[in-house]
């Protein structure tokens, strides 16, 4: 008689828990599921945004590559070449001004729920690109006033380190190249994160909720699952 009630309090204490998982269990999939297909886009958004980076800093270009800008008045053939060189990463970086767009209207929702490291691995890729802008905007004046403008030991001692400085991140220099190891860092970082969401160790409530389903199938109640 006893053991008969103490299966029959065990079974309506696993019925409660059930009735618990029943009311719940909706609401956790349907975040789970978000969280996996935000996680999958977001380690999507990262493998393009490098090979973008990658893309645009190539130190290999075609003929008439950045000639899409507008020609400055009294232009010469020999500036002109100057600035077109210069205008190339603008001109592809256009070929993914989607994939910034589309990254940048994600950061907020993968920061909310990933944390701020994600958050902080967006920015990063944005800090780069303008980067890269800059250094874009001053070589276009460096290799214009390269043998052009007068300069005295020092100041051309200034401009020279200058401008290699930004051929540096205008450029993929292959090796230490700390622009490429910047979007590396933060690409591993987010797969880092992300796995983890969507591919998941088993937890400790996991195996709980495994046993339960087991005891509930055992004792004739419905599944859990």
């Amino acid at each position: 008689m006893a053991w008969s009630t103490v299966i029959q309090t065990f079974s309506a204490m696993v019925a409660a828990i059930s009735v618990l998982f029943g009311v719940t269990s909706w609401r956790r999939t349907e975040l789970g599921k978000r969280r996996v297909d935000l996680a999958e886009e977001t380690v999507e958004i990262f493998g393009k945004l490098r090979d973008a980076f990658q893309h645009i800093r190539s130190p290999f270009s075609f003929s008439g590559e950045g000639s899409s800008r507008e020609r400055n008045e009294g232009e010469t053939p020999e500036e002109s070449e100057i600035l077109d060189r210069a205008n190339i990463v603008f001109e592809r970086y256009r070929k993914y001004e989607n994939t910034f767009n589309r990254a940048y209207a994600l950061k907020f929702r993968a920061k909310a729920y990933f944390g701020k490291d994600v958050g902080n691995c967006f920015d990063e890729m944005f800090i780069i690109r303008a980067e890269i802008f800059s250094a874009a905007q001053s070589l276009a004046r460096s290799w214009r006033d390269q043998g052009r403008r007068k300069m005295n030991q020092g100041q051309l001692a200034q401009h020279i380190e200058r401008m290699h400085k930004n051929e540096e991140i205008f450029w993929e220099t292959g090796g230490e190249d700390e622009i490429k190891k910047r979007i590396n860092n933060s690409v591993q970082r987010i797969e880092d994160v992300c796995t983890g969401i969507i591919q998941p160790r088993p937890t400790l409530k996991v195996h709980a909720k495994s046993i339960c389903c087991a005891i509930a199938r055992y004792i004739g109640l419905a599944s859990y699952e």
